[in-house]
């Protein structure tokens, strides 16, 4: 049982409500709802009462509920083309030391080294396990927050990472590969992920981030090639360089579909 307006210049809805009465809805541009709530009174009389109210605001889109377009894996491949190229050129005898090195750095001034050490490599093995998660978090940066995130902030992140690392090695120590960008670029995805992810709380976020060091960042055994201090200086790196940029972050608008 309900009771139309035959005046009506909207689009109603009727649907029955709680305790066996019926609700029309009254549709209107402004986001404003009118509800005429009919009740029965005990000898069956009809209580009629008009409420408005608010509708429930849309929920305000963050710049992560879109999926990144395939095409911002572009910047990343390019990357990992110069540095295959680099590493070819390093295997075959490059002529030039392309490794970082407190020696090459702090006794020879070849400043340099700290960005060619980034693209070379000592295996195809080595560019191997650096190539897939340079991809992916290349895509996620550049493809969310722009080309600032990737390569620009990613190759900074790298250079002050090696800075670091051969000014706490001794100076004959070599470094070369990308590992170090690729923990910063980590590090300020995370610190981007946490601030501008709107789907969870922040307990949630927290655990998923802790959940992502413990099992994909921290090794499951030392290898003596490694160079685990590259590995946190990047990761310290990245993340300062995530917390000093969040002021200056742009984040593009989302529109509902």
């Amino acid at each position: 049982r309900c009771v139309l307006n035959q005046n009506q210049q909207h689009p109603t809805e009727i649907f029955p409500g709680q305790f066996g009465e019926w609700q029309e809805v009254q549709r209107v541009e402004d986001n404003t709802a009118l509800v005429d709530v009919v009740y029965f009174g005990p000898r069956g009389e009809k209580i009629p009462e008009l409420w408005e109210f608010k509708a429930k605001p849309l929920k305000k889109l963050g710049p992560m509920d879109r999926f990144p377009n395939l095409s911002w894996l572009f910047p990343g491949l390019l990357f990992l083309f110069a540095a295959l190229a680099v590493s070819l050129w390093s295997w075959g005898g490059a002529g030039i030391e392309l490794a970082t090195s407190g020696q090459g750095v702090f006794q020879r001034n070849n400043f340099y080294q700290l960005f060619t050490a980034l693209l070379a490599h000592g295996s195809i093995e080595h560019f191997l396990s650096n190539a897939l998660p340079l991809l992916v978090f290349s895509w996620l940066l550049s493809g969310y927050f722009g080309l600032w995130f990737f390569p620009v902030f990613p190759i900074v992140i790298g250079v002050l990472s090696n800075l670091v690392t051969v000014s706490l090695y001794a100076p004959s120590v070599r470094l070369l590969g990308a590992s170090g960008m690729v923990y910063g670029m980590v590090a300020l995805w995370l610190v981007l992920f946490l601030k501008f992810n709107r789907e969870q709380n922040w307990a949630i976020k927290f655990m998923r981030t802790a959940g992502f060091v413990m099992l994909l960042l921290l090794p499951s055994q030392y290898e003596q090639n490694v160079s685990y201090l590259a590995h946190a200086s990047g990761f310290a790196v990245g993340m300062g360089t995530g917390f000093v940029a969040l002021p200056f972050v742009t984040v593009p608008e989302v529109k509902a579909a």
